[in-house]
C-alpha cells in the first residue's frame, strides 16, 4: 500500500530498490544461517528446506526436492543421500537406523504427511501416501505406491510398479500398474456413483 502511495514521487524508485535489496539480503541471511546451523548437512541450492524441519546427521539433499516445516530427517547411524524433485511433506520421517549403511532415495519420490521411512533404499518416482510406514530391512523400488496408514513392516523387496493397500489388517500387493488402476476403479467407483 505505501509502495502505492509513493508511485507518484520521484524517490519512489529509490525507496522500492532498496525494499528489493533488504528482501535479498534478508532471504539469503536466513538462507545462510539455516545452512550453518545443520552440520554435516549438503543441500543443493535450488532445494527447498523450510523452518521447522529437522536434519540431523550426514544428510545430502538434491536439487529441487522439498522438506515442509516438521518434516525429520535423521541420520542416526547412517549417511540419508536424497535425490532431486522429492516432496517430504510435514510430519515425515526419514529415518536411518542401520548401522553402517546409506539410505539411498532416489528421485521425484512423495513422502506425504505423517510418513515413516526406515527402509533400506528407495527408487524413484514413488508414493507414500499419508500416516504409512515402511520399517527397517525393506527395500522399495522404483513407481510403487504405498498406501494410506499402510505398515509394510516385511523384509522384502518390493519392486517396480506395486500397489500397497491395507485392508483387514494384511498387505494386498498388486503386481502391475494395470492392476492396479482395475482395482481402484472397481472399489471406488460404485462408492461415488450410482452403477446399475
Amino acid at each position: 500500500l505505501l509502495l502505492l502511495l509513493l508511485d507518484d514521487f520521484p524517490v519512489a524508485p529509490f525507496f522500492v530498490n532498496c525494499h528489493l535489496r533488504l528482501f535479498f539480503f534478508s532471504f539469503f541471511l536466513s538462507k545462510l544461517l539455516l545452512i550453518e546451523t545443520m552440520v554435516g548437512v549438503e543441500i543443493d541450492q535450488s532445494a527447498v528446506v523450510c523452518r521447522g524441519a529437522v536434519i540431523q546427521g550426514d544428510v545430502t539433499i538434491g536439487a529441487g526436492t522439498i522438506v515442509h516445516t516438521t518434516a525429520q530427517i535423521l541420520a542416526i547411524a547412517g549417511p540419508i543421500v536424497i535425490g532431486q524433485n522429492n516432496m517430504i511433506e510435514e510430519q515425515a520421517v526419514i529415518e536411518n537406523k542401520k548401522e553402517g549403511s546409506v539410505l539411498t532415495i532416489g528421485d521425484a519420490n512423495v513422502f506425504e504427511i505423517a510418513t515413516k521411512y526406515n527402509g533400506t533404499t528407495c527408487g524413484s518416482n514413488n508414493v507414500f501416501e499419508a500416516a504409512s510406514t515402511v520399517e527397517e530391512d525393506v527395500m522399495i523400488g522404483s513407481h510403487c505406491n504405498i498406501g494410506a496408514k499402510c505398515l509394510v513392516k516385511t523384509k522384502e523387496v518390493y519392486y517396480g510398479g506395486m500397489y500397497l493397500y491395507h485392508e483387514c489388517a494384511c498387505v494386498i500387493v498388486c503386481m502391475s500398474c494395470a492392476e492396479r488402476i482395475t482395482h481402484i476403479y472397481i472399489h471406488t467407483l460404485p462408492k461415488i456413483i450410482d452403477i446399475r
